[in-house]
């Protein structure tokens, strides 16, 4: 056994080498974790440098205690305008605008508010300023300490909210100045609250009024248009609007306009609702003024327009824009193209009328203005200058009278004074429908001398040939127009009835009542002689003077229509003389003219009035039997056909006709039916001539085209 002291020293030496294999070990894991740590430093770097470069966020690197800066991705070289040489050349004291006092107050601010950014003004390359809020942390890259800055660009919400901030202090201060009615209430309306302003209108104080219930408080016949009101409320249209008559304490009813307000619970019910109310008796009566007035200008017929002190035009009616357009111009103009004309005619009156009506309120005058389509148009103008209990001016107003009318009156009348000793007959006439004047051309016209009319009726000259519908016309006319113009059959002081051509104009006083109606006429006897015998050439043969194809034509026409109407029938007879081209080479063309002319007076004697006969063409004619069925035509033709052949010719002895005849039918068209007796006159002629033939069927029956044909010969 060793001894007591000498087992303590070995233990010790035990213990020492102990301890240093300890040491080793943990510097061997110290050096191991500094290697991890220093891969992970540099894993961590490589994940920022990507993240740094690729985010689409402005970022800044920045030396902190210099304020250089050191890195700047792409996204804030794009934000601030710069190449990355250039920016890393510079201070952010050169980008950041706020001086250091400043700095250091937004330093503390953000401190105080606890914000985990600041506000800063940042310049970019362009001069151009932009506010920020800017993101910053310390980083170590490399073993060297930075500051990572991220950069938001709020320019635009911060002026958004300074707009807002205005819009809110605005609202504020126009709530402030107007007083208000403030009630809330319970869905059955018992007053919850109301403040001041409305206890006094009702003249209680606001602790007598609580409790009671705001309906009670109202006319019983708005009880149920309030009650609906309430009803109507929703949480998706918590807010309605309402206006109602309320008694103020003097018994006098007051509109107020009511903004409500309801709020609910989680099942959606109207737990209570909040008012306020202004009084708008005032604007209400103001708005039954200006309603009005504005009926009154907006119905004006003249150009009503007002402009400010500078002579800028504000207001035009519509007056105002028909007159701009031109009597030839849409009312629908551009706004643009009407307000460059009447701000060329307000810079006009600022020079030349607005000094008038600036020493004495008013200016009036006349003068031309220049409408859209370029043309003049002659106005009388009254300017008035407008203004403020104090005597300031506040605008100007102008009302402009288009004198166009009466100034084609005007010149109208010097026309009539002028034309009134012409050929042409001129009558005046009075509201009372009394003669006053005359003319010498009427005199010639009518037989009738100024004192045979003068202070008598145009009556007398009626003649009886125009009903009361054709008067009624021209009074229809006159309301409308104040003009009529047409044909007028009037008697003659020997009596005998002619036709005048007359128009009638009406005269009309400043207030718009007809004053005068003036007759002008001109007598159109030969004018209708000659549109008489123009008509009758144009529709009878020169010849036999019966009526030619045109005329037949519009004959058949109409008896088609009457038959298609009213089931009227009518037949149709055609005549060819037999051989006729052997008189006209035998005996002369002038004679076959008299044998023409002396058929033609055979066939009108056997005819009734009603029916007519026309030359078709050549030796042929053609009868329109109306009122005929074929039967009755069959014995026209038979009797005109035995008339002929008795009769003796002049010049030529005897000469027979060939009839064709068809009665005409409702389902046949104009082309038909002339196809059809003319088939039938082919037939006759066929089968020996002087004879009658009716249609042999339909109105194609026929192959061989009968005017090819020798049989017509």
């Amino acid at each position: 056994m060793s001894p007591p002291g000498k087992k303590e020293e070995h233990g010790q030496r035990a213990g020492d080498v102990t301890d240093a294999h300890r040491i080793q070990q943990l510097q061997a894991e110290l050096e191991h974790t500094r290697h991890e740590r220093d891969l992970w430093q540099q894993e961590a770097e490589q994940i920022f440098a990507e993240m740094f470069r690729h985010n689409t966020a402005p970022k800044l690197l920045i030396e902190p205690d210099s304020g250089q800066i050191v890195d700047a991705n792409d996204s804030a070289l794009a934000f601030y305008g710069y190449s990355r040489s250039a920016i890393e050349q510079l201070n952010i004291r050169d980008i950041n605008l706020l001086d250091e006092a400043a700095l250091q107050q937004e330093l503390h601010l953000a401190h105080r508010e606890e914000r985990r950014f600041f506000r800063f003004q940042h310049r970019l390359a362009s001069g151009e300023c932009r506010d920020v809020e800017v993101y910053s942390g310390p980083i170590m890259l490399g073993g060297r300490p930075l500051l990572h800055s991220i950069i938001h660009d709020v320019t635009e919400r911060t002026r958004a909210e300074a707009e807002l901030a205005a819009k809110k202090e605005e609202y504020r201060d126009l709530v402030e100045q107007h007083p208000q009615f403030v009630m809330r209430f319970l869905p059955d309306t018992t007053l919850l609250f109301l403040n001041s302003p409305l206890a006094n209108l009702l003249g209680k104080t606001p602790q007598a009024l609580m409790g009671q219930r705001w309906i009670d408080l109202l006319p019983t016949l708005e009880h149920k248009a309030i009650t609906d009101h309430l009803a109507g409320f929703t949480e998706e249209t918590p807010i309605r609007a309402f206006e109602n008559l309320v008694a103020d304490s003097q018994g006098e009813k007051r509109w107020v306009h009511w903004t409500n307000r309801a709020f609910f619970d989680e099942c959606g019910t109207p737990t209570a609702f909040q008012s306020v109310g202004i009084d708008i008796t005032q604007r209400r009566q103001l708005e039954q003024e200006h309603r009005r007035l504005s009926e009154i200008i907006e119905a004006s017929p003249d150009l009503i327009s007002m402009a400010d002190t500078e002579a800028r035009p504000f207001y035009y009616n519509p007056a105002g824009r028909k007159m701009m357009a031109g009597a030839q111009g849409s009312i629908f103009l551009d706004e643009h193209i009407v307000h460059k004309h009447l701000t060329d005619i307000w810079q006009h009156l600022r020079h030349n009328a607005m000094p008038q009506a600036l020493s004495k309120d008013y200016w009036q005058g006349e003068g031309n203005i220049r409408n859209t389509q370029d043309k003049e148009v002659p106005v009388r103008q009254t300017l008035i200058a407008h203004r403020t209990p104090q005597g300031a001016v506040t605008h100007f107003s102008t009302i402009m009278h288009d004198l166009t009318n009466q100034k084609a009156l005007e010149a109208e009348h010097r026309l009539m004074a002028t034309t009134f000793h012409t050929g042409q007959g001129v009558m005046i006439v009075n509201r009372e429908r009394v003669i006053e004047r005359v003319n010498d051309a009427f005199t010639a016209i009518t037989g009738y001398g100024p004192a045979d009319v003068v202070g008598r009726s145009p009556q007398l000259l009626q003649s009886g040939q125009h009903d009361e519908t054709f008067y009624q016309r021209i009074e229809f006319s006159l309301s409308i127009s104040g003009y009529w113009e047409g044909e007028y059959w009037y008697r003659h002081r020997s009596g005998e009835i002619a036709p005048l051509w007359q128009s009638i104009a009406t005269l009309k006083d400043a207030q718009g009542e007809i004053e005068h109606f003036v007759h002008i006429f001109h007598d159109i006897r030969q004018q209708k002689t000659l549109e008489k015998e123009l008509q009758h050439l144009a529709e009878h043969d020169h010849l036999t003077g019966t009526c030619n194809r045109t005329r037949l034509y519009r004959l058949l026409s109409q008896s088609m229509k009457e038959l298609e109407r009213h089931d009227t029938p009518f037949s149709l007879v055609m005549l060819d003389i037999d051989r006729f081209k052997r008189i006209n080479d035998n005996f002369g063309h002038d004679v076959g003219d008299q044998v023409l002319k002396a058929l033609t007076d055979i066939i009108t004697r056997q005819l009734r009035e009603s029916d007519e006969v026309g030359r078709w063409g050549g030796e042929e004619f053609m009868v329109l039997a109306s009122h005929t069925h074929l039967e009755g035509a069959l014995t026209l033709a038979e009797r005109i056909r035995g008339t002929v052949e008795a009769t003796p010719f002049e010049g030529i002895g005897g000469l027979t006709i060939s009839l064709g005849v068809a009665e005409i039918h409702r389902d046949m068209t104009l082309a038909q039916a002339e196809k059809a007796v003319d088939n039938a006159l082919y037939h006759a002629k066929r089968r020996g001539r002087n004879r009658v033939e009716e249609a042999p069927g339909g109105a194609e029956d026929s192959t061989e085209d009968p005017f090819n044909s020798a049989w017509r010969k």
